[in-house]
């Protein structure tokens, strides 16, 4: 038996109502406590009148969590490209692990991660380069070169290794053992002075890459590892002489670069 719940004539809802669609009456509904009870009363009758089916209240459903997916992506524009990367990258690394050679496996690695890493370098930096090309009392100092320098070659050098070049291993190393440099610097100074603003979270949070100089340690040191892989060497002419080399000039600007900052 069906129940007819008479709706009140005084009830400024019931008019209105007949003209939504089963899916925004049944949003009122579950938001009951969003609307008042007059308008909850309205739309719990009009779907009653409807006498909708499993399949009809099915499809309203659907609609409603279509609606709120759309909404979602519109708060949050990078859910949808979070969500793709989510997808996309374990086949990527599931083909490469079955179908890739070691080396190959390697460079793409370095490649991919460099890519993200000069997309977050121009995402970090890209308001001081605006405003150093576009303010006239901008001033060009060593310390602003050696922070925007990065934006040009660690890019190019990342498109460099991809094509093999040997160019492309020096700038990569050259970043990374800056990196390393800084992040062993920056940790340094978190043990070894005192300050009553630190906490534990500076650890992830602070440095010269995305995660703080704790993650920073950890990823580019495994970077360095692999760069000095004998396999990946080999396929850019780099011997250890030149891959020593390398490594101990990139530390020692470094550490000048970072004695000049501070003690100076």
């Amino acid at each position: 038996m069906i129940i007819q719940i008479p709706l009140s004539p005084k009830n400024p809802f019931s008019e209105r109502y007949r003209a939504l669609s089963n899916a925004e009456l049944l949003l009122i509904v579950d938001l009951a406590k969003d609307y008042t009870p007059q308008a909850v009363t309205a739309a719990r009758a009009e779907l009653m009148q409807r006498q909708l089916s499993e399949e009809e209240l099915r499809d309203a459903r659907e609609e409603l969590k279509q609606q709120k997916e759309e909404q979602d992506l519109q708060n949050d524009p990078w859910k949808e490209t979070i969500q793709v990367v989510e997808d996309t990258v374990p086949r990527m690394l599931y083909s490469f692990s079955r179908s890739v050679p070691t080396k190959e496996k390697l460079i793409r690695s370095i490649t991919i991660f460099f890519g993200l890493v000069s997309l977050f370098l121009w995402y970090q930096h890209f308001s001081l380069v605006q405003f150093m090309f576009r303010n006239a009392y901008a001033k060009w100092d060593f310390f602003t070169i050696v922070i925007l320098v990065p934006l040009v070659y660690v890019p190019s050098g990342t498109v460099l290794f991809w094509k093999r070049k040997e160019l492309g291993w020096i700038l990569l190393s050259l970043y990374t053992i800056w990196t390393l440099t800084f992040a062993a610097f920056m940790l340094f100074g978190f043990f070894f002075t005192e300050s009553s603003d630190r906490s534990l979270s500076d650890f992830f949070t602070a440095g010269p890459f995305l995660g703080g100089p704790l993650l920073s340690l950890l990823l580019f040191g495994g970077v360095v590892g692999i760069l000095n892989h004998g396999a990946i060497r080999a396929e850019f002419r780099i011997d250890r002489r030149k891959a020593r080399f390398t490594l101990l000039l990139s530390a020692l600007v470094g550490l000048l670069f970072l004695a000049s900052v501070f003690l100076g």
